[in-house]
Formats: C-alpha cells, sequence, structure tokens
C-alpha cells in the first residue's frame, strides 16, 4: 500500500473562487493520501459513484493500549470536507496525517488550507 503525498492549496477567502474540481489529484494506483499536518488544512474528496470509507490512522497509545482508527464514510455522487485534524492524527507519524481509502475508483481529493481575511 502507498499513499499519495498531499501539498495544501490556499483558500484566500474572499471574492476569491478556487475550482476545487480542477485543482483535486486521482489517487490512482495509491491506497490513499498523505500530508504535513498543520492543524489548520482539511481534504476535500469528489465522489463518484463509487462508495468509500476514509480511515484515518492514529498511532498513539492510551495507557499503552492501542487506539482504533477513525473512519468516515465518503458519500457517492458528492463533496465532502473532512478535516482540519488535530495532532492525535499524526503525533506516531513524524507529523504526518495518514488517511486510507477503501476505494479510490471514482474518488479525487485535494489538501486545502483557508487563509481568510477576517
Amino acid at each position: 500500500m502507498s499513499n499519495l503525498a498531499l501539498t495544501p492549496v490556499s483558500l484566500p477567502g474572499g471574492l476569491t473562487i478556487t475550482n476545487v474540481t480542477a485543482a483535486a489529484s486521482s489517487p490512482g494506483a495509491n491506497t490513499g493520501v498523505t500530508f504535513t499536518n498543520d492543524g489548520q488544512s482539511f481534504l476535500i474528496f469528489i465522489n463518484g459513484t463509487t462508495a468509500s470509507t476514509a480511515t484515518m490512522k492514529i498511532a498513539s497509545t492510551v495507557e499503552g493500549q492501542a487506539v482504533t482508527n477513525a473512519t468516515a464514510t465518503i458519500p457517492v455522487s458528492a463533496t465532502s470536507v473532512l478535516g482540519p485534524f488535530n495532532s492525535d492524527f499524526s503525533a506516531g507519524f513524524g507529523g504526518t496525517v495518514e488517511v486510507d481509502l477503501s476505494s479510490t475508483t471514482t474518488v479525487t481529493v485535494l489538501l486545502a488550507r483557508y487563509l481568510g481575511t477576517h
């Protein structure tokens, strides 16, 4: 299994429009995505007709016990947002978040960061 490394696209806010569909990437043969966690970035999934589940890996333990990975369903025929991610999701992975996808057949994904002007 390998993951597609993502770099965030900055969303400036205000009256600027970002075409997230054009900016999104297909994981291709990869089984998920990975990115450096800054606590502000979030994933935008654009999914077609194949159901998929995102599994966010957690490498931490509590009192020596493994913590269950978090999951989220990516709806079919929808654009969905997941995140931002706190440090629980990157603590055991050198500052990166790892998200596995059960299917990448019709999924494209964009890592975005809001740089609002408010």
